[in-house]
């Protein structure tokens, strides 16, 4: 019996250890890093002037995603706080800096997943107009979870913005987050002022920056030619078939820069670019799964024209409770670009298809490789259809590649 004690000591100590280790929150596709190959983290919303020439400042607002931060139990639900520290630099030398902290609750743990936003907005007070370099970080407080970047202002050139929203109001048809159709669209209704300092011409532009990889597409543009103190009305708009596929975020610009006093849209545009062939071939291969690959092939072949006849018929022919929907399907393209696209497009990732084809596991296993550090295996278990698909990352970089499959 004394024999035995050692052992049941490690035993309990192993235990100890691993109920200390264990993640509050476990997040499907969540890896070292920060978010899902650690491409969904913070990101920088808006720099803006505050004050003006004689007490110059800048707001600094960011948005965090749920998704990013590290939820711990906290009375009947979880709760993450996230803390941005700002500090402006002039030749090596801090000129003005602010630090703020705003939490994130949820009831249940799966709430966690989204890419819902908790922002943070610090202001920087400065001493003068002249250019400074602001160094941002986000941190997740008692995580060592870390965001940085550095982003060059000049105070002068935001204090000197030529038309000043007075009113903004943003409109989709139908109502809400998504455009589905082709002919949905979008309206950003603006009453401007121009300044006293304003130029001859101004450009507006309606921009829309991807989620997925950052690229930026003007939709619509404007020229305007205001007198100074004289007051403006301009409607910016763009149909769905204009926008990009996928999760994007609308802005105005005036001259090539944001347009301050206006917020953002986040927008989803799921109408499928019919005419352009690379974009249609690419939604032909996720239908894997729904059709089978001579059906692909066919699909593949079409001319533009026969494009949307045939994807109607394709989601029309199959049982009215069969899941995917084709709404349903569209939407795990853009959670695929957004979870998985560290490397190139999420969606055309491993893990991406069948994400896509599947939709969310049952539950999720991420842990480390002793043998081969610093690689990594993500492992999905699709329970209710008795098999788990094992990813492997071979540089812990969060570049994932389907390993296998085994019954489960």
């Amino acid at each position: 019996m004394n024999r035995r004690l050692p052992l049941l000591f490690l035993c309990a100590l192993w235990l100890i250890a691993a109920a200390v280790a264990a993640p509050a929150v476990t997040r499907p596709g969540s890896g070292p890093g920060g978010g899902p190959g650690g491409e969904h983290v913070p990101r920088l919303q808006a720099v803006t002037a505050a004050g003006d020439s004689s007490a110059p400042a800048l707001r600094v607002a960011v948005s965090v995603p749920y998704r990013w931060l590290v939820f711990r139990r906290d009375g009947d639900g979880y709760a993450a706080r996230a803390r941005l520290i700002v500090e402006a630099v002039r030749d090596g030398r801090p000129v003005g800096g602010d630090v703020v902290e705003a939490t994130a609750r949820v009831d249940r743990a799966a709430a966690a997943w989204t890419s819902r936003p908790l922002d943070l907005t610090a202001r920087v007070a400065l001493p003068d107009t002249a250019a400074v370099t602001l160094r941002l970080t986000v941190e997740g407080v008692g995580t060592r979870r870390r965001w940085r970047r550095e982003v060059a202002v000049r105070p002068a050139r935001l204090l000197r913005q030529a038309l000043v929203p007075l009113a903004a109001a943003w409109r989709t048809v139908p109502p809400g987050a998504v455009l589905a159709a082709a002919g949905d669209s979008v309206v950003l209704r603006l009453v401007l002022v121009a300044a006293g300092h304003a130029p001859r011409r101004t450009l507006l532009e309606l921009a829309a920056v991807a989620a997925a990889d950052g690229e930026t597409l003007v939709v619509d543009r404007a020229t305007l030619r205001p007198a100074p103190g004289e007051t403006v009305a301009v409607v910016l708009g763009a149909a769905a078939a204009d926008l990009p596929f996928g999760e994007h975020e609308l802005l105005p610009r005036a001259d090539g820069r944001p347009l301050a006093g206006v917020a953002r849209l986040d927008l989803f545009d799921l109408a499928i670019p019919w005419d352009d062939d690379r974009a249609w071939a690419r939604h032909v291969s996720w239908l894997e799964g729904i059709v089978d690959k001579a059906a692909r092939d066919s699909l593949r072949r079409l001319p533009p024209a026969a494009r949307p006849t045939a994807w109607r018929r394709v989601w029309a022919s199959r049982p009215p409770d069969a899941h995917p929907t084709e709404r349903e399907h569209l939407l795990r393209i853009v959670e695929a670009d957004r979870r998985f696209g560290g490397f190139g497009r999420g969606a055309a990732s491993d893990r991406g298809r069948v994400f896509i084809r599947l939709g969310e596991p049952d539950r999720i296993e991420d842990y480390a490789d002793e043998r081969s550090y610093p690689a990594r295996w993500e492992i999905w278990y699709y329970e209710r259809l008795g098999v788990a698909y094992r990813f492997y990352d071979a540089f812990g970089m969060g570049d994932y590649r389907l390993y296998d499959t085994v019954p489960i």
